[in-house]
């Protein structure tokens, strides 16, 4: 009998955010491992009216189910209540559709898995194989996870430190925690273009070095570390800035016009098959992730920072944890994390050096970290949990 893995993702889907792929690229790696993947997420109102597996490439399909929810987030004056209001009206969805599965798929070979805390809690007591996919860690609310904990065969973290912290501070036993970080798809990101062509492509100038960064311009992500050191870049230098909401980017554009700021391009969101162009377009890729926050520091797992390592283009990084778990000086050009001029001086000397055995090294340790190499590791590490 064929096992079955039940995707839990309280989400729009496609969503312009991260998260999205990740969802995506793992259900179609579980797919391809020969599971019968059924993702079941969120009936909401979504601009992105893409076809789901066109927007996020994928080719090996797989059932998706939306579920029928209060779509109570998008009124943004509700704050927390709107979110709270549409999680709760999730789970009770997802418990509905899940019982009405159990008339068709056994608890014996049905796995769940998310990173949803709530709803798997709640899908738990339906199907008693479940597999927290942790990409956070949890700050508040503790009783409610602890709750969660006792019920899971399993929990995966995307790094080692997560794994550490729910053994300290959860008492989790070691055996139940799993620690593999994000992925990539490496053939999307290495593409058998050159800079030029990937220019023409894109229509980006030619006599100009093209510093980029791709992702969401929040708080945690340092970005304002970088459009500083854009102050003290050389002349010939521009610095596109690819992402971010139009909010973030109107807050970006006035910050970088007060503080005076030239030869920044902020070109908001772009479809994520267009990525890899714009990586192979440029000189120096940059993640500038702030030490301020504890979600950059410990938590992230950066999906970014891996495309950067596919892309064969050099990698500018701050050096923290989160970071120098995956990669350390062979691979990438380090600077002090939060110090805008560290920030330049390792952009300059990135883009000056000729010598590729950083990026190449970059694009070999790479392809550890691929999302079918993750969900292989992940459905061993499920293989071991399912008889205890």
């Amino acid at each position: 009998m064929q096992n079955h893995l039940i995707y839990i993702a309280n989400a729009r889907i496609p969503t312009e955010k991260a998260h999205g792929l990740a969802v995506m690229k793992l259900c179609e790696a579980f797919a391809k491992e020969g599971l019968a993947v059924t993702l079941l997420t969120a009936d909401r109102h979504n601009p992105v009216q893409d076809d789901p597996f066109s927007y996020y490439d994928i080719t090996q399909k797989f059932q998706i189910e939306r579920l029928p929810v209060w779509d109570t987030i998008r009124f943004w004056w509700l704050g927390p209540v709107g979110f709270w209001i549409e999680s709760i009206s999730f789970t009770i969805s997802l418990v509905m559709r899940l019982r009405r599965l159990r008339r068709t798929l056994v608890p014996e070979t049905t796995i769940l898995f998310s990173h949803e805390h709530l709803p798997l809690l709640a899908g738990s007591f339906v199907y008693p194989l479940a597999f927290y996919d942790m990409h956070d860690f949890p700050v508040r609310g503790r009783l409610l996870y602890r709750l969660l904990f006792s019920r899971l065969r399993g929990i995966v973290t995307t790094n080692q430190w997560k794994k550490n912290e729910l053994q300290k501070r959860f008492r989790v036993s070691p055996e139940r925690l799993f620690a593999f970080p994000n992925g990539v798809d490496v053939g999307t990101f290495s593409l058998p273009v050159s800079r030029i062509e990937a220019r023409q492509k894109l229509n980006l100038p030619r006599d100009k070095k093209i510093v980029l960064y791709t992702g969401h311009l929040y708080s945690w992500k340092g970005v304002d570390t970088l459009l500083t050191a854009s102050r003290v870049l050389p002349h010939d230098m521009v610095l596109y800035i690819v992402g971010g909401t139009d909010r973030d980017i109107t807050k970006r554009k006035a910050q970088s016009a007060k503080q005076g700021l030239r030869n920044i391009i902020f070109t908001g969101h772009k479809p994520h098959r267009e990525i890899p162009l714009w990586l192979r377009a440029a000189d120096v890729l940059v993640i500038p992730n702030t030490a301020k926050e504890e979600i950059s520091l410990h938590f992230t797992s950066p999906m970014k920072l891996f495309e950067y390592m596919a892309s064969g283009t050099p990698i500018v990084a701050s050096r923290i944890p989160s970071i120098e778990a995956v990669v350390d000086e062979q691979s990438v050009w380090f600077f002090e994390a939060d110090n805008p001029a560290s920030c330049a001086r390792a952009i300059i000397t990135a883009s000056g050096e000729p010598n590729r055995k950083k990026t190449e090294h970059a694009q070999t340790l790479v392809q550890t970290y691929t999302w079918d190499a993750r969900a292989r590791e992940i459905l061993q590490f499920i293989a071991t949990r399912r008889i205890s």
